[in-house]
């Protein structure tokens, strides 16, 4: 490729991601061919004379300059400038909304990929300080395993050898010596056989499950989370019920939305259900973070009813105007888990001022143009 055609890639590209770059770069083309080709069939002399003619434009009722003459086109001027910026300001007013709903729409979807990685992150942690502790399953099989419930807050432990067998568990039953590369556990119910092929057969160093029903104890959802021993093949399992998950990670997740940002102003709000905020990053509950202090969307002035129900099949709900923290702001929102809900807020100042300057550019270009155009008519 040419330098020449990387130059209009990346010319195009450019145009291509601004809302209403498009317009203005029209109008910054038209405006180029309209003043060369002007300037080339005028010529020194004529551009003399459009200089003259044009400072008598904006001197009426003076010299030559008659109002008879002058007021209509004063008027036609002034109708073309009003319809122009008009149709400038719809265009760029609807296409810089349209551009901050897919930024929120684009922003949640990653940042519950984030929120979720960090959940996983905590579950491996308590991972790790086990196997750290006892590097091998036979470390593991010949001590009592419900007090690890109590010292490291979790409701299941199953210990794993590297033949898929659990060797140790917390689990009620005949648990030890059941294989978990079978279908079934001895109660008929599903087992997770996916942590031996992912820890055993693959070799990973973590796996983790969404929510599921247990092998062993029917009606009880876990997420399981598997780290696999540093010295002997075989892996821990752990399960947490999705109230403690809820409650005891949200200081591992005290940080995410304070890594985020959404445009130039915008941010994310992670809170819990109960309207408690978990994490933020706007400046003023940071101040309260750095105080000791925390907040609640009350606080900070958003209305709860205003996040519509969100069905399973659309997690995320479409946008929408609401006060954040006294600025209105887009907002869209989407649940995290059972416990959690994630708001993401563009200030309405970051999208209006967009508009604004691109108005405002389009405002300026249509005036030289009609400046220009008058004085090429003799006026």
């Amino acid at each position: 490729m040419t330098d020449g055609a990387r130059a209009f890639v990346a010319l195009g590209t450019c145009v291509g991601d601004c809302p209403f770059g498009l317009l203005a770069a029209c109008v910054l083309v038209l405006f180029a061919l309209f003043l060369l080709g002007g300037l080339r069939l005028l010529g020194r002399r004529r551009i003399c004379e459009f200089a003259t003619s044009l400072r008598l434009f904006f001197k009426p009722l003076r010299g030559k300059f008659r109002v008879r003459r002058g007021l209509p086109v004063f008027i036609v001027a002034s109708a073309l400038f009003l319809l122009a910026t008009t149709v400038a300001w719809v265009m760029s007013d609807r296409a810089y909304h349209e551009y901050a709903h897919k930024v929120l729409d684009s922003g949640t979807m990653e940042f519950a990929n984030d929120f979720n990685l960090s959940v996983d992150n905590c579950l491996f942690f308590v991972g790790d300080a086990i196997t750290d502790s006892w590097p091998t399953p036979e470390s593991l099989a010949g001590r009592d395993l419900k007090g690890f419930l109590k010292d490291y807050n979790i409701d299941e432990l199953n210990v794993v050898d590297g033949e898929g067998r659990i060797v140790a568990s917390t689990m009620p039953g005949d648990a030890v010596g059941q294989s978990q590369w079978t279908k079934t556990g001895v109660d008929g119910g599903p087992c997770p056989r996916d942590f031996c092929v992912e820890l055993l057969r693959k070799g990973r160093r973590t796996y983790v499950q969404t929510f599921r029903e247990s092998a062993n104890e029917k009606g009880v959802f876990r997420m399981y989370a598997g780290v696999a021993f540093s010295k002997a093949p075989g892996y821990v399992q752990i399960g947490f019920d999705r109230v403690r998950l809820a409650e005891d990670f949200d200081y591992g997740l005290s940080r995410l939305a304070q890594d985020w940002t959404l445009g130039e102003s915008g941010y994310f709000v992670l809170a819990r259900n109960t309207g408690r905020i978990v994490s933020c990053g706007h400046p003023t509950c940071e101040a309260a973070y750095r105080r000791g202090e925390s907040m609640t969307l009350d606080e900070a002035g958003f209305d709860r009813r205003l996040v519509p129900a969100v069905e399973d099949g659309d997690p995320t709900t479409p946008p929408f105007e609401a006060t954040l923290f006294g600025e209105p702001c887009v907002c869209a929102s989407r649940r995290l888990g059972e416990y959690h809900v994630m708001i993401a807020a563009m200030p309405l100042a970051e999208v209006h001022g967009g508009r604004n300057a691109t108005v405002g550019l389009v405002a300026v270009l249509v005036l030289v143009i009609l400046g220009l155009g008058a004085a090429f008519g003799g006026f």
